[in-house]
């Protein structure tokens, strides 16, 4: 999952995690890689549902990009002992 741990995204509490999971959205790379349409057709993000799901889409991919940041480092780490 991708909600309540460290892997959390930005604006994403318990109920909406679960609701992407339940729409098939099972990995933040599902999220950053999907169509704010898509998500919004999915999942119920209330008045505000484009600007919502372009947020929740813009947070995964800086969520990914900080993990990879971090995986950078680590190997480079590795490779330098």
């Amino acid at each position: 999952s991708y909600s309540a741990n460290k892997n959390n995204l930005l604006g994403v509490k318990a109920a909406r995690a679960r609701a992407l999971w339940n729409a098939g959205f099972k990995s933040v790379r599902a999220i950053a890689s999907a169509k704010h349409e898509d998500i919004m057709r999915s999942v119920k993000l209330g008045p505000f549902a484009e600007r919502s799901a372009k947020l929740i889409i813009a947070n995964a991919k800086k969520l990914l990009e900080k993990k990879a940041e971090e995986l950078r480092k680590t190997a480079a780490e590795l490779l330098a002992q």
